[in-house]
């Protein structure tokens, strides 16, 4: 295979080109590639993070809230009293409005409380409906309530039979202990269970129920706390179940900060009723791992997933216009919430990201999650991105150094090919210079070299017509060039021609003026001197065979003579043997002459 010197110096050098952007865009695109990853995944974890911790003082101002209410002195008294038999409405009529000017949000704080409700510590006041006392806050806006009143109508959140929503208030069921009950001697404790799992009479600070969604943009929570006595800690009183608007936690799922063009905001919390996890199926924190088939464990979302506007919805199976957004699923099958869950991370708020999983609908996701630190709820808030958007950096560092790969190439191409050109065109006049001495004698002055066109170029189907066109147009250039230059050479290389084509000896290559000498510039000159040489050793061989020539003519004419004298000798003598007589006159006559020739000569010359 043949491959020109032109074309394997182009290739070197752009292998080179090649080597050394491999060695500067790989190490580029690993280091850059993993900064723009960590960025990305620190950015996703920091907003879930920061969202996480919103959430987590949201409840925990409800639960501040809460508490100061049930350390009002009016309704503990209330309490103490109805326990020693006191049941008088007026009692209950002073902690109502002990309440509702509790409920009643002060200036700057986000969350409004609307309702509330007391319990009894045990069964005393068990044949009361609805609790001990029931209350709602002054001057509320009205809520419409997802579902009807017995009658059929609306129901609206308030003092009505349906305006205290079931499913925000516990159902407490009262069970006796063995343990004795530290506010009242000779008495054994009693345990308040508003579901099998869970005691809101131990240690738990509270148990939030909710959110009941209202509409998209509006929810209710509750909490439930139990009322310790002022004086005695270990001393509950009773119960209460606060209403609250959710309004901040929809906001904080509804806010673009860090969510980019296509992030959202979703929570995802137990599907147990109460927002945290049964004790049979713990998640992991910084004491324990989580249970082994937490895998199986349902989860739902807290708040309806959201769409952004412009954006494509992700989960529809799950979103407010279905009406399933409460609606169970296994937690594996969205692997940020399962990784949420069960993986002990020592980040804050066990932040931490995923730049490529899938949600629970099998979407390419890019997700950051983070689980608010209180003890009131299990959530894990998980801000979710499209993939695509997600790996728009990392993307656009692709093409930005392919297109520098390729656009070096494609730059180096255009230098390189010329620029091999012109550094083997010395090399290749040598080679047509050559290629010349087996040209037959009286070649044309229109031989075209391998400088104008390649081997195949001229052949029948070596390319389509226009491109031979494209290259006929080109050598005919090429060869207005050449008789340019010809015609500006001396003379006396027109008058050598002929005769270097006769001996078939290289012509000179016409070497340009330059201003640096390197091998190829000695080559030419070389060669050069070479042709002259062989010039002047044929001339002069020429001439010793010409001067040979011509003696050896003179030198057949003098033998030529000579055998034809010889001839006619011959002939005479023979003649003359058949006559006798006539050859003896004719001696006769030769001797005379040639005597009176010699006395003659003697006479001019005595000496």
């Amino acid at each position: 295979m043949r491959v020109a010197i032109r074309e394997q110096l182009a290739a070197l050098v752009l292998l080179a080109v090649l080597v050394a952007l491999a060695i500067v865009s790989i190490p580029t695109w690993i280091y850059v590639n993993r900064f723009v990853i960590g960025v990305e995944t620190n950015g996703l974890s920091l907003t879930a993070s920061l969202k996480a911790a919103r959430v987590a003082s949201e409840i925990e101002l409800i639960q501040t809230t809460c508490n100061h209410i049930a350390t009002r002195l009016l309704i503990q008294n209330a309490l103490v009293s109805f326990y020693r038999g006191n049941e008088s409405d007026a009692l209950w009529d002073s902690a109502s409005a002990d309440i509702i000017s509790a409920l009643i949000t002060p200036p700057g704080v986000s969350t409004n409380l609307l309702q509330s409700r007391i319990y009894s510590r045990n069964e005393t006041g068990a044949d009361r409906s609805g609790g001990l006392l029931s209350v709602t806050g002054s001057n509320i806006s009205e809520v419409r309530l997802p579902y009807k009143a017995p009658d059929g109508s609306q129901a609206i959140l308030g003092d009505n039979p349906s305006g205290y929503p079931p499913s925000l208030y516990p159902n407490i069921t009262y069970y006796s202990s063995a343990n004795p009950d530290p506010g009242y001697p000779n008495h054994t404790a009693v345990v308040a269970r508003p579901f099998p799992d869970i005691r809101i009479d131990s240690s738990v600070d509270g148990m939030v129920l909710g959110p009941l969604v209202i509409n998209e943009t509006y929810a209710l929570i509750s909490l439930t706390i139990p009322i310790r006595s002022n004086r005695n800690d270990e001393v509950i009183l009773g119960y209460m179940t606060t209403i609250a608007d959710a309004t901040s936690l929809v906001k904080i799922a509804a806010s673009k900060e860090g969510l980019g063009d296509t992030g959202t905001v979703l929570l995802v919390g137990p599907s147990t009723g109460w927002n945290r996890f049964s004790k049979y199926n713990l998640p992991a924190n910084a004491s324990h791992e989580a249970a082994t088939n937490f895998s199986n464990v349902d989860v739902n979302f807290v708040l309806p997933p959201r769409v952004m506007p412009g954006q494509s919805d992700r989960h529809t199976l799950h979103n407010y216009a279905s009406g399933n957004f409460n609606q169970p699923f296994k937690v594996i099958r969205y692997n940020a919430a399962y990784r949420a869950f069960t993986s002990r991370n020592p980040s804050i708020n066990n932040a931490s990201s995923i730049l490529s999983t899938k949600n629970e609908q099998g979407v390419d996701v890019a997700v950051g999650y983070a689980r608010p630190q209180t003890s009131l709820v299990n959530w894990t808030l998980i801000v979710e991105q499209d993939r695509s958007e997600a790996y728009i950096p990392i993307d656009t560092l692709r093409r930005i150094l392919l297109g520098c790969v390729f656009g070096t190439v494609g730059l180096t191409l255009l230098l390189v090919i010329p620029c091999a050109h012109m550094s083997v065109l010395p090399i290749r006049r040598l080679k047509a210079a050559t290629e010349k001495t087996i040209a037959p004698p009286g070649y044309a002055e229109a031989y075209i070299d391998d400088l104008d066109y390649d081997e195949d170029e001229d052949h029948e189907g070596s390319g389509s017509g226009s491109r031979k066109s494209v290259k006929g147009v080109v050598i005919r250039l090429k060869r207005l060039i050449r008789r340019s230059t010809r015609s500006r050479t001396t003379p006396s290389t027109h008058d050598s021609e002929p005769r270097r084509r006769i001996f078939k000896i290289p012509g000179k290559v016409n070497d340009r003026k330059h201003y640096v000498t390197d091998e190829l510039t000695e080559l030419t000159t070389t060669f050069n001197e070479m042709s002259e040489e062989l010039l002047r050793q044929y001339t002069s061989l020429e001439e010793k065979v010409a001067e040979r020539t011509r003696e050896l003519e003179i030198s057949k004419k003098a033998a030529e003579a000579a055998n034809e004298s010889k001839t006619l000798f011959i002939a005479n003598i023979s003649h003359e043997l058949k006559t006798p007589k006539r050859y003896l006159r004719h001696v006769c006559c030769l001797y005379g002459r040639r005597r009176l020739a010699s006395d003659q000569a003697v006479s001019e010359n005595p000496l």
